[in-house]
């Protein structure tokens, strides 16, 4: 094996590495948390990962009577703010007690209307209905203008406090209202969903899936749950805002609270391996991460990919535009070098995929 240091050298054109990110093992995951998922893929693969982390989920009591025990004991674990105060990824809140209901509100992402079933004595939420990775503070204003509305990119004229908001859709697949989170935060809202259609995929044998709200996004099987539009909208905001240092912490936080983890925040490239580019290749865990890196080698027109990798394996890589449409895909040359030439000035996402495990970049291309 080849080992490469981290080296970057001045450029001749004016091209910036901007961030770097890592798919890593953490210490927090649990020794073989995922080891029945390995060596599958696609609907076997999300039934294995179903299983992990539906076993030993602990219930949590989800009442409209508790909700200062949520933002005491709870959200003040999972959702601290390192300025001191709730973390809201819905407005510019930076409230550092709970107030009241008027004002702050313990939000599902996923709409809870999406799964619940009525019953004599009213609605019945199931156990899905205090999952805390599906739950965080809120704006109360804001996640009223969210009411049961899918994910999606609109222009906010129905709802818009310059954080987030609601209007017609403007991604291809649906034209109804959506909700759209600002771009920070835009993986988090995706990979949230993908935990959700993952641990309660049994919810399609009782029908559960089955709110008028998610006609866009769900569907009542098992495999994919997603529709063809959830599918292209989760997948391309899940590549262009890669897992933060914010998502990391919260997932351990959540499992000491209820006993298990978001495997899409842990390996990302789960996703790929479920419904996107991978679907056809078996998913394995690495122990050991390759370093990682981009080089720009004078010219300005070529990038080199530093990461170390066995004689003769194959490395694949892809090219985002920023809003997560692929514009290129091929196997990384032995030389582990990519042209840029045929890309105009602007932002782009990265992805290279070495031993099962996905490396992002975020770059910056820009001409004289």
């Amino acid at each position: 094996m080849k080992n490469i240091k981290y080296h970057f050298t001045q450029k001749l054109f004016p091209l910036f590495l901007f961030l770097a990110s890592f798919t890593a093992t953490w210490a927090q995951i649990p020794v073989g948390y995922y080891d029945d998922a390995e060596g599958k893929s696609e609907r076997q693969l999300k039934t294995a990962l179903h299983n992990i982390i539906r076993t030993g989920h602990i219930e949590l009591d989800f009442s409209p009577t508790n909700a200062r025990f949520w933002w005491d004991n709870y959200f003040r674990n999972t959702d601290w703010h390192p300025a001191g105060h709730f973390w809201c990824m819905y407005s510019t809140d930076t409230h550092a007690t709970y107030i009241s209901g008027t004002i702050q509100n313990r939000e599902h992402a996923m709409p809870r209307s999406w799964w619940s079933i009525s019953t004599v004595t009213g609605l019945d939420y199931g156990f899905a209905n205090g999952d805390l990775h599906n739950l965080f503070p809120a704006n109360q204003a804001a996640n009223a203008a969210k009411s049961n509305f899918p994910l999606g990119t609109n222009n906010g004229e129905i709802f818009n406090n310059g954080v987030s908001r609601v209007g017609r859709s403007t991604f291809s697949g649906y034209n109804g209202a959506v909700f759209e989170p600002p771009d920070q935060y835009k993986g988090d809202f995706a990979r949230t969903y993908m935990y959700m259609v993952t641990r309660y995929e049994y919810y399609a044998d009782t029908n559960r899936w089955r709110s008028i709200g998610i006609t866009s996004m769900l569907q009542n099987n098992r495999f994919p749950t997603l529709t063809p539009y959830a599918v292209n909208l989760l997948l391309a905001w899940h590549r262009a805002d890669p897992v933060s240092q914010k998502e990391r912490e919260r997932n351990d936080a959540v499992q000491r609270i209820q006993n298990n983890r978001n495997p899409f925040i842990d390996h990302p490239e789960l996703a790929e391996h479920i419904w996107g580019n991978l679907m056809r290749e078996p998913w394995f865990r690495n122990a050991t991460i390759a370093e990682f890196g981009v080089e720009y080698l004078p010219g300005g027109d070529m990038i080199e990919i530093l990461i170390s990798r066995h004689s003769g394996e194959q490395i694949r890589y892809e090219i985002y535009s920023i809003t997560g449409l692929r514009l290129h895909s091929d196997e990384l040359p032995e030389n582990n070098k990519i042209a840029l030439s045929n890309l105009n000035s602007g932002m782009y996402i990265l992805v290279v995929y070495a031993r099962n495990q996905r490396h992002t970049a975020r770059i910056l291309v820009g001409k004289k």
